[in-house]
């Protein structure tokens, strides 16, 4: 089903140097050889290499020498030098046996560097040509044997996108460690991926991929576009970097030709395919969990049809996922927030939202939106998205709607009026639309830097249109004062509190002061900084160390002195 190039690897040329049958013991014995070709690599598009395990990514590892030409060739490709050299000594019974030796290491050489950038997908600028020199000198009873790697790297990888790439992945960690448990932790990286990746337009519709990214974790993770060896090597990476046990394992050519991965979680192996649960074609915000934490019977029975897959790969037998798992039916991520775990099911037209503080237990009713938006062939294809304590989603009249967790009161950010469903421009073989219009829909996704919802048409990957966050309580921004004042302040968790201020240009900036009290008597002062205050609503936060355990006020004073500008307010 998916798209893969192939690869057709160089047949290696060895060329040794001729030496005596026999050697006097002791005398210095010298061979040499090299070779070049390429290795089946993952973020090539191969889907024939080593099957990577562990978390300590040494799948290739029989010992601890090798474990050190390993750890070697990491680091040498992590610096991305021009070549890496690793040696082993051995002893060998005669010069006869030379040859054969050198050949055998150079060959295992290969087979670890291979298996090295397979396990590594933060090495997706390295490619799968190489050439290697190898020679072995000493003498029978110390017979030093070294190789000299020459490997292949994309050039067009500047550092700062390779540290671009790595603060990301450290990001997305942070982000990951502050749920739970690690099925947690699993199921947030998976709602990521399907919500921060699209699978590249053109494989999906028979054409070649643009770019080469599209099988690595960078495709995934910078880009936001890739196939299916972009998510499982993205979701290896990161569920490894949490320390949860990930690997990849692939259908080949011939069968599925695809890669998704294995997980380990409590001692028992499950199947996770993000790429299929991410939507074709890409409907932002859409993210299905039809895929994730299944046993070997289930993802091979007729409704999830996986077959073919590493015969090398562990077994995974349990189901306890797939019992009264409560996220089965929800076509959105999960969402983490206010110490509960909120997902959403639409039922009967409406999103239904409900809330639990446990993963293994069902949550209970919590909201109900309005009726949700269909198309124009009545086929519901919009989509929603969570964004800072609320559920953006379309009504059945285009209209934007936010429903808050907080209050669970809705108001409208704005009409998508210019939305039409569409077949799409790219036509399969016989001319037709590769999608119909019937699968045209509205897709929502949310940026947290500019606190706006896109909302972007399926079919033809158009934005409609770009609306505003309102991440703070309307009333602050009604009847707006002719003069600087505090308008109001809330909590935003139990040590931030964000806060309305009103300033007016032609005034001089104030100082804004949060004062802490306990018992009646003041316990601390933190200052607001204002100094980038423009005219009209300001939303500041602040972070209070003793947080909603104490008292909090706020004072507006003038710049130099302790005279009041604007109303103190108690933050309730």
């Amino acid at each position: 089903m998916k798209r893969i190039k192939y690869l057709i690897c160089i047949l290696a040329v060895a060329l040794l140097t001729v030496i005596p049958a026999l050697a006097a013991e002791g005398e210095e014995i010298f061979v040499s050889t090299e070779a070049k070709g390429c290795v089946a690599l993952s973020q090539e598009g191969d889907l024939t290499g080593l099957q990577t395990s562990g978390q300590n990514c040494l799948s290739a590892v029989a010992s601890s020498e090798e474990e050190t030409l390993y750890q070697t060739i990491y680091q040498g490709l992590c610096n991305q030098q021009s070549t890496i050299t690793v040696s082993m000594t051995i002893q060998v019974a005669d010069s006869n046996q030379v040859n054969a030796e050198l050949n055998e290491f150079q060959s295992r050489v290969i087979e670890l560097y291979q298996a090295v950038i397979n396990d590594n997908p933060r090495l997706f600028y390295a490619t799968e040509g190489y050439r290697i020199q190898s020679e072995g000198r000493g003498t029978t009873a110390a017979f030093v044997m070294t190789a000299i790697i020459t490997p292949g790297y994309r050039g067009h990888f500047s550092e700062e996108q390779i540290r671009r790439f790595n603060q990301t992945v450290d990001a997305l960690v942070c982000e990951a460690q502050k749920v739970q448990t690690d099925l947690e932790k699993a199921l947030f990286i998976h709602d990521y991926l399907a919500t921060h990746v699209s699978y590249n337009r053109e494989t999906a519709t028979g054409q070649d991929a643009l770019s080469q990214n599209v099988y690595t974790a960078y495709g995934a993770l910078i880009e936001g576009d890739a196939v299916c060896q972009g998510y499982a090597l993205a979701y290896q990476l990161l569920l490894r970097e949490l320390g949860i046990d990930c690997i990849t394992v692939t259908s080949g050519i011939n069968q599925m030709n695809h890669m998704w991965n294995l997980v380990r979680m409590d001692g028992y192996w499950y199947h996770v395919d993000v790429t299929w649960d991410d939507p074709v074609p890409n409907l932002e915000g859409r993210c299905d969990h039809s895929y994730f934490m299944l046993s070997d019977e289930t993802i091979s029975d007729e409704t999830h049809n996986h077959y073919g897959w590493d015969t090398t790969a562990p077994e995974c037998t349990s189901t306890k996922y797939e019992t009264s798992w409560i996220f089965n039916d929800t076509e959105l991520p999960i969402y983490w927030w206010d110490n509960k775990i909120y997902y959403a099911i639409r039922t009967n037209g409406r999103y239904t939202i409900y809330a639990t503080e446990e993963m293994n237990e069902e949550g209970s009713l919590y909201a109900t939106s309005e009726m949700s938006f269909v198309n124009q062939n009545n086929y519901i294809v919009n989509s929603a998205v969570w964004t800072d304590g609320a559920l953006c989603y379309v009504d059945q009249n285009k209209n934007l709607k936010m429903l808050s967790l907080q209050d669970k009161s809705e108001s409208v950010l704005g009409t998508i009026s210019n939305f039409t469903a569409m077949d799409s421009v790219e036509k399969d073989e016989n001319g037709k639309p590769y999608y119909p219009a019937i699968y045209d829909g509205i897709g929502l996704r949310y940026d947290e830097t500019t606190k706006s919802v896109h909302a972007i048409s399926a079919n033809r990957a158009e934005e409609l249109g770009t609306f505003v966050i309102l991440n703070y309580p309307p009333q602050w921004g009604q009847d707006i004062p002719c003069t600087t004042t505090l308008v109001g302040a809330r909590w935003m968790d139990d040590s931030t509190l964000q806060i309305g201020v009103v300033y007016v240009s032609s005034e001089a900036k104030p100082t804004l002061w949060a004062a802490t009290y306990h018992n009646g008597r003041m316990t601390g002062v933190n200052q607001v900084d204002t100094s980038e205050l423009t005219n009209g609503l300001n939303i500041l936060e602040l972070r209070v160390p003793s947080g909603k355990s104490f008292d909090t006020r706020l004072f507006l004073l003038s710049k130099n002195s302790c005279i009041p500008v604007g109303n103190m307010v108690t933050v309730p």
